[in-house]
Protein backbone atom coordinates (compact mmCIF):
# COMPACT_ATOMS: atom_id res chain seq x y z
CA UNK A 1 0.00 0.00 0.00
CA UNK A 2 2.71 2.48 0.97
CA UNK A 3 4.66 2.04 -2.26
CA UNK A 4 1.52 2.49 -4.35
CA UNK A 5 0.67 5.67 -2.46
CA UNK A 6 4.19 7.03 -2.91
CA UNK A 7 4.23 6.34 -6.64
CA UNK A 8 0.80 7.93 -7.02
CA UNK A 9 1.83 10.98 -5.02
CA UNK A 10 5.01 11.46 -7.05
CA UNK A 11 2.97 11.30 -10.27
CA UNK A 12 0.47 13.78 -8.85
CA UNK A 13 3.28 16.19 -7.91
CA UNK A 14 4.68 16.01 -11.44
CA UNK A 15 1.25 16.69 -12.96
CA UNK A 16 0.57 19.60 -10.60
CA UNK A 17 3.96 21.17 -11.28
CA UNK A 18 3.34 21.03 -15.03
CA UNK A 19 0.18 23.11 -14.59
CA UNK A 20 1.15 25.30 -11.63
CA UNK A 21 0.44 29.01 -12.02
CA UNK A 22 0.17 31.86 -9.56
CA UNK A 23 -3.61 31.63 -9.92
CA UNK A 24 -3.88 27.96 -8.95
CA UNK A 25 -1.13 27.88 -6.33
CA UNK A 26 -3.54 27.70 -3.38
CA UNK A 27 -5.44 24.82 -5.00
CA UNK A 28 -2.14 23.02 -5.65
CA UNK A 29 -1.12 23.38 -2.01
CA UNK A 30 -4.54 22.10 -0.89
CA UNK A 31 -4.29 19.10 -3.21
CA UNK A 32 -0.73 18.12 -2.36
CA UNK A 33 -1.26 18.66 1.38
CA UNK A 34 -3.89 15.94 1.49
CA UNK A 35 -1.11 13.35 1.80
CA UNK A 36 -0.74 14.45 5.43
CA UNK A 37 -4.00 12.57 6.09
CA UNK A 38 -2.26 9.19 5.76
CA UNK A 39 -1.04 8.33 9.24
CA UNK A 40 -1.19 5.49 11.70
CA UNK A 41 -0.60 1.76 11.51
CA UNK A 42 -2.57 -1.22 10.26
CA UNK A 43 -6.32 -0.69 9.92
CA UNK A 44 -6.03 2.97 10.97
CA UNK A 45 -3.58 3.69 8.15
CA UNK A 46 -5.64 1.69 5.67
CA UNK A 47 -8.74 3.71 6.51
CA UNK A 48 -6.77 6.96 6.29
CA UNK A 49 -5.37 5.92 2.90
CA UNK A 50 -8.85 5.13 1.59
CA UNK A 51 -10.13 8.48 2.82
CA UNK A 52 -7.12 10.23 1.24
CA UNK A 53 -7.72 8.55 -2.11
CA UNK A 54 -11.39 9.58 -2.07
CA UNK A 55 -10.56 13.17 -1.19
CA UNK A 56 -7.65 13.51 -3.59
CA UNK A 57 -9.89 12.42 -6.47
CA UNK A 58 -12.35 15.23 -5.81
CA UNK A 59 -9.78 17.93 -5.12
CA UNK A 60 -7.74 16.87 -8.16
CA UNK A 61 -10.81 17.28 -10.35
CA UNK A 62 -11.22 20.82 -9.00
CA UNK A 63 -7.54 21.63 -9.63
CA UNK A 64 -7.26 20.14 -13.11
CA UNK A 65 -10.66 21.38 -14.32
CA UNK A 66 -10.30 24.93 -12.99
CA UNK A 67 -10.61 27.63 -15.67
CA UNK A 68 -7.26 28.75 -17.01
CA UNK A 69 -6.24 32.38 -16.79
CA UNK A 70 -4.12 32.02 -19.92
CA UNK A 71 -0.94 32.51 -17.93
CA UNK A 72 1.98 30.25 -18.62
CA UNK A 73 2.68 27.60 -16.01
CA UNK A 74 5.48 28.38 -13.57
CA UNK A 75 7.60 25.54 -15.00
CA UNK A 76 7.42 27.16 -18.45
CA UNK A 77 8.47 30.50 -16.98
CA UNK A 78 11.47 28.94 -15.26
CA UNK A 79 12.53 27.14 -18.43
CA UNK A 80 12.56 30.37 -20.48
Amino acid sequence: MERRLIVGYEKLVDEVLERLTADNHAAAVKLLSLADMVRGYGPVKEAAAASYEDKVTGVALEFFNAPSSGKRPVAAELAS
